[in-house]
């Protein structure tokens, strides 16, 4: 997958009797990336605390007007110096980018979005053609035209959900080119709508991994993966949101 690298706000969600009391969130400014490398990876300039903790369930962030959840996180590194500033890094099992999810519990999916690094290998993309240009005179004004077909997007229904392969493309026109590509995707739809994502990710995403790693003959991995889930917050108003800045 590609790297990623957002700057912003975290902090942790806050606890029934503390909205109730009208607890402002703290707020600490901090970098999350990733790596195939390192993974997930947090790095803020203070404490949620004060103290050095450990194992933090959820942590919420706004960055690059991203909304992110963070979930499973553990402390690697934390630091206090003599005038009581303080740093911590948390590596994290799951970034969650687009939502909020105040409740771990919550963290439910009914649908997956999968793009393979060789799926297009097992599914066969439609060629781009080119119309014919017969003007002979190069200086003329001529027109290319270049025709994309979108295939029909392929469906299957089984005992375990349903299963479609989309085919999609992006553009991005500049001066000086075009840059149109194609992908291919495999959509996720389980009988069942509300797997954790371990669930999801070991019942479907990783077995059609294997699988396309076999069809192909070629070690595949996840380029890009969307979830949906019924739950989850996807509103934030961060300029209007009171809160503690560290």
């Amino acid at each position: 997958m590609e790297n990623i690298e957002y700057s912003g706000y975290w902090w942790l969600p806050l606890k029934e009797d503390e909205k109730i009391a009208g607890k402002p969130e703290k707020k600490i400014a901090g970098t999350l990336t990733f790596t195939n490398y390192e993974g997930i990876k947090l790095r803020l300039m203070g404490s949620f605390t004060g103290e050095l903790e450990s194992d933090v369930p959820i942590i919420l962030g706004f960055a690059d007007k991203k909304i992110i959840t963070l979930h499973g996180n553990l402390n690697c590194f934390s630091t206090i110096s003599s005038s009581g500033f303080s740093s911590q890094e948390y590596i994290s099992d799951l970034a969650l980018i687009g939502r909020h999810f105040a409740n771990r519990n919550e963290i439910l999916f009914h649908k997956a979005n999968v793009q393979y690094s060789y799926l297009f290998d097992w599914i066969e993309l439609p060629k781009i053609k080119r119309e014919p240009d017969f003007v002979e005179d190069w200086n003329k004004e001529r027109e290319l035209r270049f025709i994309y077909t979108r295939p029909e997007t392929i469906e299957a229904i089984t005992k375990y959900g349903k299963f479609s392969v989309f085919y999609g493309w992006s553009e991005a026109a500049k001066p000086e080119g075009i840059n149109f590509q194609q992908f291919v995707s495999l959509i996720i739809q389980p009988n069942q709508e509300k797997l954790s994502f371990k669930d999801i990710y070991s019942k479907f995403i990783r077995p059609l991994n294997n699988f396309l790693t076999f069809a192909t003959d070629r070690a595949n991995s996840i380029t890009k993966l969307e979830l949906y889930s019924y739950y989850g917050d996807v509103n934030v108003d961060i300029e209007n949101t009171p809160y503690k800045k560290e």
